[in-house]
């Protein structure tokens, strides 16, 4: 019995987690609303009814979009960073282009972007 309690007070924290805005999030829908609401839509639209996963889906891509735009500071990897977001970019080119001056609002999976974004660096750094 006491062990089924130490793991439920050590999962507790998870499963609440998954119900509440993190920071990044929170950061996001206050200084940048149109930001946290492009994010939002897009969980919406993936995650429908599923309001668990909504939640889920806007921490992560808040966590992301923030890697992101820490990437894009740094000259080298400029290039490796907007190729990846037009790859991720629902609609690619043609809708990345339509967004050039609020980047950050258009429908992109910025998990996918840092994911590839951070291989491509890596692998650029090893030569």
């Amino acid at each position: 019995m006491k062990r089924i309690t130490l793991i439920i007070l050590f999962l507790l924290p998870v499963f609440i987690s998954a119900l509440s805005l993190n920071n990044q999030a929170q950061g996001l829908r206050e200084k940048y609303p149109d930001v946290y609401e492009a994010i939002k839509a897009e969980a919406v639209e993936q995650w429908g009814e599923n309001h668990q996963m909504i939640v889920y889906e806007i921490n992560e891509q808040s966590k992301a979009i923030l890697i992101v735009s820490d990437l894009l500071t740094d000259a080298d990897y400029t290039g490796i960073v907007y190729n990846a977001i037009i790859d991720w970019c629902d609609g690619g080119r043609m809708e990345f282009e339509k967004y050039k001056d609020n980047l950050y609002e258009a429908p992109v999976n910025w998990k996918m972007v840092v994911y590839v974004s951070q291989n491509q660096i890596n692998s650029m750094n090893e030569y």
